[in-house]
């Protein structure tokens, strides 16, 4: 279960910014410190000290290594070229880089996309308010549906507000309306 977020002033570099993990003796730590501390090792490939992609055999091992030394190249699905995978259709099937940015870009029937949530190449349940895609089981696990105070409707959640929740939609207004006051 991930640890809640808020605001406060992080134990570390001494910044107030989101704290979203717990330490030892109740102390807070934001992401990056908390990274830097607590999963950052010696790379057994490049000898760098640098956050941990994964612990192999021989010991731990960084992003940029991983991808070079057990990351290997398959045949994309799409474009049949041999590359490193970025994606995964829904059966599993390899999506190349430039193939998953082509998606992500033009896909116009907008039935498929890759999910905000997973990174899994999945039908489209939903969009955000940004136009973020959402598969199904995303979808039902981070979009609570509430009733809107504003439209008096029942939608995914947006933001709370002094008068209530209020909906994505009338979220989305709002923040719009607030942008053109902005720049007027």
């Amino acid at each position: 279960m991930p640890a809640a977020v808020f605001v406060d002033i992080c134990v570390s570099c001494r910044l107030r910014k989101k704290v979203r993990r717990r330490q030892v003796n109740n102390r807070l730590m934001c992401e990056k410190c908390w990274i830097r501390d607590f999963y950052s090792a010696t790379c057994i490939g490049c000898g760098d000290y640098k956050p941990i992609a994964k612990h192999e055999e021989d010991g731990p091992i960084c992003h940029n290594c991983r991808l070079i030394l057990y990351v290997k190249p398959e045949v994309c699905t799409q474009c049949g070229h041999t590359r490193r995978v970025n994606a995964r259709t829904q059966d599993g099937g390899a999506v190349c880089g430039s193939c998953y940015r082509a998606d992500v870009r033009f896909n116009k029937d907008r039935n498929k996309a890759v999910c905000t949530t997973c990174l899994r190449f999945k039908e489209v349940a939903m969009r955000d308010v940004l136009d973020r895609p959402y598969c199904p089981a995303c979808r039902i696990r981070y979009h609570r549906v509430i009733h809107c105070v504003r439209c008096k409707r029942d939608k995914p959640f947006g933001k709370h507000t002094q008068e209530g929740d209020i909906c994505g939609v009338c979220y989305g207004r709002e923040y719009r309306r607030r942008k053109q006051a902005d720049n007027h």
